[in-house]
């Protein structure tokens, strides 16, 4: 109960989200290993992703952000950065933009957060403050 509590508090809390955890917080991230992908809607509309993913067993995760264009939106340009983030006890993992592979004129990075969906195919995910959900690839 008093985890929950803490838990909850912290993620709550805007000012701590970008900070890592404790590490006594974290728990095994191999699940997030693979390559995911979608499609999220922020600033410039509909883009692809496609989310590489390599977790380690105390949380850590670490990856690439690529995102482009769609059908429905083929202007999107293509670009990459890394991410590094965590997979906490409560199931959720943020992800945080670290340094630019591919860097498109005027693009930032977004963050991300989300947890596994029931199925280990699917990972629910907040990006640009919009739910989507993206699937094992």
């Amino acid at each position: 109960m008093r985890l929950l509590l803490v838990l909850a508090a912290l993620s709550t809390a805007p000012a701590l989200q970008a900070q890592p955890l404790p590490a006594w917080l974290r728990a095994d991230a191999t699940p997030l290993t693979s390559t995911w992908v979608g499609v999220y809607d922020c600033s410039q509309g509909e883009t692809a992703l496609a989310l590489d993913l390599t977790g380690d067993a105390d949380g850590g995760v670490k990856g690439s952000f690529r995102f482009g264009p769609t059908d429905g939106n083929p202007d999107v340009p293509e670009g990459s950065y890394r991410v590094t983030g965590a997979h906490y006890v409560d199931g959720r993992f943020s992800l945080l933009g670290e340094r630019w592979e591919n860097r498109p004129p005027d693009y930032v990075m977004v963050d991300v957060e989300g947890a596994i969906g029931r199925s280990d195919r699917l990972l629910i995910v907040t990006i640009c403050g919009n739910v989507t959900v993206l699937q094992r690839d």
